[in-house]
């Protein structure tokens, strides 16, 4: 097996995946790097980016993930958002 082979294999929703963790999670990283310090990313190296990049957005998105989460209920029908943010708030 040969990554070629293994490239060949992916599906769409597999690149679909790839590409929608990219534009949700490391691109708002690195340009919140880019923004605050422009210096850092052109020092850092592609890996260190990458993983700086997700380190910095990854916790909003999992928080997100967990408050949407809570506002299914077992028919996976979304409930009532204004309802549910006034019980939070009170």
């Amino acid at each position: 097996m040969s990554l070629i082979d293994d490239a060949r294999k992916l599906e769409p929703s597999d690149f679909a995946i790839g590409i929608g963790f990219f534009v949700g999670v490391v691109a708002p990283g690195f340009l919140t790097l880019f923004l605050y310090k422009p210096a850092l990313v052109t020092s850092l190296d592609i890996l260190k980016l990458l993983l700086f990049s997700t380190a910095i957005t990854l916790p909003i998105v999992i928080i997100n993930f967990i408050f949407v989460a809570m506002l299914y209920d077992e028919d996976k029908k979304l409930q009532n958002l204004g309802c549910y943010l006034s019980e939070l708030l009170r």
